[in-house]
């Protein structure tokens, strides 16, 4: 018997606002929150995290400023994002702060050198963002308000 295993693509979404609209560009706010800005005590506590962060999403739906709107990526693409923001500088500067100890055995140099390689690396992600953002898709849906 043979057993396929499909996996499914889950989505991340989030609610936003669309406050900018240019052709079929829109540009979205959205309110990014911790775990912990649902608590009742989060007027008190210094730990309540709440960011609003603008997105540029190009969707050839009809929509007007002002609309609610679902901003809902692939959770794959997320993933991915980790990789960049997160494991790939930790390897880069692990690997140069190894190599350069090795090689010169002075710990000073080592952990300035991989600093500028991290320095490096975020500045290159920087420069590389237009070609890096094709690989990000984001979609819209509209929030049917009578509903919520």
């Amino acid at each position: 018997m043979l057993v396929l295993l499909m996996t499914y693509d889950t989505e991340i979404s989030h609610d936003g606002r669309v406050i900018e609209k240019d052709n079929d560009k829109y540009l979205v706010k959205i309110i990014s929150r911790s775990a912990c800005a649902g608590c009742h005590t989060r007027g008190h506590c210094p730990a309540s995290d709440q960011a609003e962060k603008l997105i540029e999403v190009v969707s050839p739906k009809d929509l007007a400023v002002g609309d609610d709107v679902w901003v809902i990526m692939a959770e794959r693409q997320g993933r991915v994002a980790v990789f960049y923001a997160f494991v790939l500088p930790f390897l880069v500067m692990t690997i140069i702060l190894i190599l350069v100890y090795v090689l010169a055995g002075d710990e000073r140099l080592a952990g300035l050198l991989a600093l500028a390689g991290l320095g490096l690396y975020y500045l290159g992600l920087y420069f590389s963002r237009r070609h890096i953002g094709k690989d990000f898709v984001f979609t819209l849906e509209k929030i049917n308000n009578e509903k919520r």
